[in-house]
């Protein structure tokens, strides 16, 4: 039997019991045993508001980086064992907030693995590459998107990302990218969906981004080994010494790089 299996149907708690009961929970100043216990009654509660205030945890810091580890990894927990009844609140949470590993985390075990990786794909095209403010929620979406060796749709999803104003943000998706190349050794060639190509290419010979993106995006794409359409564009300058493109548009390390 689940641990909350034994609760009933819940619905106990008024709108104002829930605010305050969530307040406490996500309070950094209050007792461990205070915030467990207002959690506790949350999820007792089992409706979705409830349980929305107690996914609100996972937003907050608390003082002792340990006894905060403990709580947002019990209550990783406890909304694994109510499954599809914490499904609606914890995709609200991911569509709204920026701190989302915990709550990625419990999703992808509620949903799986397929199901969850549709569901960021949304949440993360709409928040898209423009939005200044959600940052740290976009590298989030990305790492959880890249667990797997990224394909198909999900590099198409990632594809525009590559623009982002975050540099952050765009090292997220070059993991991602370094990924499929990894999870490619041995099996042939990595397939690297067009959008994404298309978007390595620009940001390779893109003259304002950082040395370390360019470098980074040059290793990636002299790995991969494919020609690039480049448009009669040169190399930036900060990578020039290290790498060049050759007569067929590949992209080659220097010697002495």
């Amino acid at each position: 039997m689940g641990f909350f299996a034994f609760f009933g149907l819940g619905g106990a708690l008024s709108p104002k019991r829930i605010a305050q009961a969530s307040k406490l929970a996500c309070n950094p100043f209050a007792q461990p045993e205070v915030r467990m216990r207002e959690l506790q009654r949350l999820l007792k509660d089992k409706t979705f508001d409830s349980i929305a205030g107690a996914v609100r945890r996972f937003g907050a810091n608390a003082q002792g980086h340990i006894a905060d580890e403990e709580e947002k990894s019990w209550l990783t927990e406890a909304l694994v064992d109510l499954g599809q009844e914490a499904k609606g609140p914890l995709e609200a949470y991911i569509q709204s907030d920026q701190k989302l590993t915990y709550a990625l985390m419990a999703y992808r075990r509620i949903v799986g693995p397929e199901a969850a990786c549709r569901f960021v794909v949304q949440a993360l095209t709409a928040v898209g590459p423009l939005d200044h403010q959600k940052i740290e929620a976009k590298q989030q979406l990305v790492a959880a998107l890249v667990e797997d060796a990224p394909q198909g749709p999900v590099q198409k999803a990632l594809a525009p990302f590559l623009a982002d104003h975050s540099d952050d943000v765009i090292w997220s998706v070059l993991d991602g990218v370094e990924h499929s190349l990894d999870a490619a050794q041995g099996a042939g060639q990595a397939a690297l969906d067009q959008a994404l190509l298309d978007g390595l290419t620009a940001l390779l010979v893109k003259d304002d981004a950082s040395a370390r993106i360019s470098g980074r995006v040059a290793h990636l794409l002299a790995r991969y080994g494919a020609p690039l359409n480049l448009a009669g564009h040169g190399l930036p300058p900060s990578i020039a010494e290290q790498f060049f493109v050759d007569a067929k548009g590949i992209v080659r390390a220097r010697a002495s790089a």
